[in-house]
């Protein structure tokens, strides 16, 4: 069991329920782990990410209108199976608990599989995200190496108005069926839009049908292709105002395992949930250069997998962690929040909200969250 000293205590991975909980210093003690230099580090950011999202291949044929990482049906110049391993142990060494492999479409690159099976070697778990284009019997058996499998669909019925190519669902949902049949802990990534908010529901319902580990609906951030495109799909003030109820009121409904993505953390706050709850639950907003960070096909590495800045490579991450400014100013956006979010009371676990889509929208990464219910009902009060 790989057990990771923090400054508060450690974090000590579970597997039965798939889990990573933080401890205190009295209970790593109880556990049979002895005092740790770290210990005496008055900081509460963590020493290393817990989960990095490795955007291994830039390779993807489905061409989705709103791809945030640029993917092309041919692929560029990639990482060879040895690079990959080096960046791994890389990871590993520094004490990373999970690697996301997405892309681009992983599965279109045909040593995915030894990749994930190098990643769960060095003690890591793997995780793929995939369109479902590629998946037949054979790969859904090779999937079970991956911790869960997130198919990505945003819509159950074709639907042109939708940025993600209608004319492939029914081949993403045959290989959810696929990956399901064959054993694999499958879930479901629905990007929401304006367009298909309404589906809200039935995707819940069609989650706890089909017997899912979960679904996670995803924010739609200007990131790559998404951003010409983004006032066209982002959702509207109304749809940001009543999200949480719904997603609330489907996951009761339905006993389905529901999640967000952090930069939905601000359309709960404004519904007044109990801090307490939140914090017991880990339920934070933009944690980028602290739980997360993410490395790209050309191994530039970056506090969130949707930032616009690069914070050095994977090779340096861990000289990079404590001191690179793309790092630390995500952790560090709370010192200066503008107001609404200075005010806020939930300041300390929303974090202002989504500084991608603020550093885009108003051109300042500083500034508040745009889509923020109560940042809206601010800047709009009479």
């Amino acid at each position: 069991m790989k057990v990771r000293y923090e400054p508060f205590g450690g974090i000590v991975p579970l597997e039965k329920p798939a889990a990573l909980v933080f401890v205190n210093k009295a209970y790593m003690k109880k556990l049979g782990y002895p005092g740790h230099p770290i210990w005496d580090q008055e900081t509460d950011r963590l020493s290393a990410p817990t989960e990095v999202h490795f955007s291994f291949t830039n390779q993807c044929s489905a061409g989705c209108e709103h791809c945030y990482t640029d993917s092309v049906p041919s692929g560029l110049d990639e990482f060879t199976l040895e690079e990959m391993k080096t960046h791994i142990d890389t990871l590993a060494d520094f004490g990373v608990f999970h690697v996301a492999l997405g892309g681009g479409e992983s599965l279109e690159r045909e040593d995915v599989f030894e990749i994930a099976e190098y990643i769960k070697k060095k003690g890591m778990i793997p995780n793929l995200t995939t369109n479902g284009l590629p998946v037949n019997d054979e790969i859904a058996e090779k999937c079970k190496i991956f911790g869960q499998i997130n198919v990505s669909i945003d819509s159950l019925v074709p639907d042109p108005q939708q940025p993600r190519r209608s004319a492939l669902l029914e081949k993403s949902l045959e290989a959810l069926k696929t990956l399901i049949n064959h054993g694999n802990k499958t879930g479901i990534n629905c990007v929401v839009n304006r367009y298909n908010f309404k589906q809200i529901p039935e995707i819940i319902k069609f989650a706890r049908k089909k017997r899912l580990a979960d679904v996670e609906f995803l924010r739609f951030k200007p990131t790559g292709r998404a951003i010409p495109i983004y006032g066209k799909f982002c959702c509207t003030p109304e749809q940001h105002r009543t999200f949480w109820p719904m997603i609330l009121a489907g996951s009761k409904k339905h006993r389905q395992d529901v999640k967000i993505d952090c930069s939905y953390v601000p359309m709960l706050c404004y519904h007044s949930p109990e801090k307490s709850l939140m914090d017991k639950f880990c339920v934070k907003g933009c944690d980028g250069g602290n739980l997360l960070a993410s490395v790209d096909w050309k191994g530039r590495v970056k506090a969130c997998s949707f930032s616009h800045e690069f914070a050095g490579t994977v090779e340096n991450l861990p000289q990079e962690w404590g001191s690179n400014e793309n790092f630390l100013k995500y952790y560090n956006w709370n010192d200066q929040a503008p107001e609404p979010c200075k005010s806020c009371k939930y300041l300390s676990l929303c974090k202002g909200g989504c500084h991608v889509v603020a550093e885009i929208v108003n051109k300042n990464f500083f500034s508040p969250d745009p889509g923020c219910p109560i940042v809206y009902e601010y800047m709009h009060r009479k």
